[in-house]
């Protein structure tokens, strides 16, 4: 709608995209649009396929290429092989157990019925299809 773009890389190409639907990945503008603006105003395109090792290489090429504007790093990193310290570490097991600066996750260790994960998906759900450069469906 905008003219605008992003350019990233992603080992899982479902987890990334499910991280900034879901507002959980770093970029803050990109998220912010996709409110504003609503999913169904975005496409997806794979600009390449490349071994795991030229993946940031290869993002970078892209970054270089194009005038992006909801790219907020213009040098293309990643945090794989990124070793966390103990502290940051405990941290981020205290989380996955529900516990929140003292708090408990009143939602930690609970099940979501079958009728409210199809009213959630009804709400928030959306499909995605992902196809091959000869279009066949991924």
């Amino acid at each position: 709608m905008n003219g605008k773009s992003y350019v990233g890389s992603a080992i899982n190409l479902n987890k990334r995209l499910n991280q900034h639907y879901q507002g959980r990945a770093s970029n803050i503008l990109l998220q912010q649009a996709i409110l504003k603006y609503g999913l169904l105003n975005f496409s997806v395109e794979i600009l390449e396929y490349c071994p795991l090792n030229l993946l940031i290489e290869r993002e970078q090429f892209y970054l270089d290429l194009f005038k992006l504007k909801y790219n907020l790093n213009p040098t293309a990193s990643s945090s794989l092989g990124t070793k966390h310290s103990e502290k940051t570490r405990q941290k981020m097991s205290e989380l996955r157990k529900g516990q929140f600066i003292g708090e408990k996750n009143h939602m930690f260790g609970k099940s979501l019925s079958s009728e409210t994960r199809e009213k959630i998906s009804k709400v928030k759900g959306i499909t995605i299809y992902l196809y091959s450069l000869d279009l066949k469906l991924i």
